[in-house]
């Protein structure tokens, strides 16, 4: 039986995933001692290993015939600097061997481009908010880069933006989506993303449970942000505040209608899952003039699917919601004009 194994050293960037590039690179140099202590010193896989490294053949993949030249004389003149500079260590050496470069074929197209840019460090990742991306110096240079890009006649989805961690990727999508540029990452798909679908629930949680303080607060300031459109002050926080320190129902209801937005609490009681959320969604006119409505449709696709299935208890959807909502996503078309986000 033929095994093939394929990778490159080189970019051994899984090893928070539990890959391990010294595998690869004693593997290549037929290092069985190395190998069978790296494997834990086990008889049996130091015989396996021996078999395999006894029948195993090399073959290097010299030419680089997916990039343009420009990025593979980057790549070459770059790894030559780290081996340089390492040259110390065993394990650089063995990485970036006399096989390491890689070969431009005469196919190969011209128009790549690298550029590299260099910030301050303002305090550690963990430091930092979610919230923070209007202060993220990076994420200010990557909106401005987009719309350049954008202004030179690029697609948005001809653009992509590759983050370290998560965490970056969501602040950046938060920046991005507040600026109305079309995005797609892992988290911008799932349905929870919408900030009126999180209103929708939030409202839900408070006519739940009433005296719910967080579910309060949360639905007073999206619906400053999402209804209202208006930043966040001082004194609009005083306000939600002393609503979210209020008890019962009636306050809650009545600090809407003094804004125009009636709703009568005996409806809002005998209403089931699917009618209250078709309620919020029309009292607020959540569907009006809204970039977000495949999630407000696809959440009332949920909705009705867990009422007509389940339960129409509203208690019963919340904690289904709550256990589910990262799992729920949208689908767009592959025609779909959007930035990509991805780590």
């Amino acid at each position: 039986n033929l095994n093939m194994i394929v990778g490159d050293a080189k970019q051994a960037i899984y090893r928070f995933r539990g890959g391990d590039m010294d595998l690869l690179v004693h593997l290549s140099q037929r290092n069985l001692a190395e190998l069978t202590e790296l494997l834990g010193n086990d008889p049996f896989q130091a015989e396996r290993i021996q078999t395999l490294i006894a029948y195993a053949e090399q073959q290097n993949l010299t030419h680089n015939r997916r990039s343009c030249r420009e990025i593979t004389t980057f790549n070459n003149q770059f790894f030559t600097s780290i081996a340089n500079g390492l040259a110390d260590s065993p394990l650089v050496r063995q990485v970036f061997n006399d096989r390491f470069q890689q070969q431009i074929p005469d196919s190969a197209p011209q128009g790549g481009h690298v550029q590299i840019e260099f910030f301050e460090k303002s305090g550690t990742s963990d430091e930092s908010s979610e919230t923070d991306e209007d202060r993220d110096p990076i994420a200010i240079r990557s909106l401005a880069l987009v719309r350049e890009l954008h202004q030179e006649g690029y697609r948005y989805a001809d653009i992509a933006i590759l983050c370290r961690r998560k965490k970056e990727a969501r602040q950046l999508a938060n920046l991005l989506k507040k600026e109305k540029i079309p995005l797609i990452s892992d988290d911008s798909l799932q349905v929870n993303f919408s900030r009126r679908v999180k209103f929708i629930t939030a409202f839900l949680q408070v006519l739940h449970t009433p005296d719910n303080h967080l579910a309060r607060y949360e639905t007073c300031y999206l619906f400053h942000q999402v209804i209202n459109q208006e930043e966040v002050n001082n004194v609009s926080l005083e306000v939600f505040q002393q609503l979210s320190a209020t008890s019962g129902i009636g306050s809650f209801l009545e600090f809407f209608a003094a804004q125009g937005y009636m709703m009568e609490r005996f409806d809002l009681q005998q209403a089931g899952v699917y009618e209250l959320s078709e309620k919020i969604i029309g009292v607020f006119g959540l569907t009006r003039e809204s970039d977000e409505n495949e999630y407000v449709f696809r959440f009332l696709d949920v909705v009705y699917e867990y009422t007509n299935k389940r339960s129409n208890h509203l208690g019963d959807f919340l904690d289904y919601w709550g256990q589910h909502k990262e799992l729920i996503s949208i689908t767009l078309p592959d025609y779909t004009d959007a930035l990509r986000i991805t780590t």
